[in-house]
């Protein structure tokens, strides 16, 4: 004996499935912005974990820096205007096949490259009997944009036969290259 399909008795228009189509289509949308909010929260936590990872290699690169230049095994580069030095800020000290700055270690972990120092030296015309010294290093993170600068800037002063040794640091700003 064969079976035959017999249609339901009443009609259907099939408003059920557009409802149901309607709903899954906002679950898309409500799951695809929400891995869009997701993927930007992650973009921004790496960048901020490079940007701390540039300034903590350019912090212990500065320490690291101090006491090389104590010690004399980094010389610093003379300014011989009464300002204060800003070579630092030229194009190409940091950067470029030329470069003045010095590598303070050969590797600093999770950096693109290794943190950077430059030691600059000048006087002033009203205190001959002072050395001001400004060390500059550069601190990198695992992309080329995460960049930090950081600054000491110490002097010793001969008064009367006693010498006095300051220091203070400073976070740089990033130096502006003309184009």
């Amino acid at each position: 004996m064969q079976k035959t399909f017999n249609p339901p008795s009443h009609k259907q228009n099939g408003i059920v499935l557009l409802v149901v189509l309607f709903w899954l289509m906002l679950l898309q949308i409500a799951a695809l912005s929400n891995l869009s909010a997701s993927t930007l929260q992650i973009s921004n936590l790496r960048a901020r974990y490079d940007g701390l990872q540039a300034q903590h290699a350019a912090h212990a690169a500065n320490r690291l820096c101090t006491r090389l230049f104590e010690e004399g095994q980094i010389q610093a580069r003379p300014w011989t205007f009464s300002t204060q030095p800003a070579y630092w800020r030229e194009a190409g000290v940091f950067d470029g096949p030329f470069h003045k700055a010095s590598a303070v270690v050969s590797a600093w972990p999770r950096s693109i490259y290794p943190p950077q120092c430059l030691v600059e030296s000048w006087t002033l015309p009203d205190k001959p009997n002072s050395s001001f010294y400004l060390i500059t290093t550069k601190g990198f993170g695992s992309v080329e944009q995460a960049v930090a600068w950081e600054q000491t800037m110490r002097w010793k002063e001969n008064k009367k036969g006693e010498d006095s040794e300051e220091e203070k640091w400073r976070h740089a700003q990033r130096p502006l290259f003309p184009s």
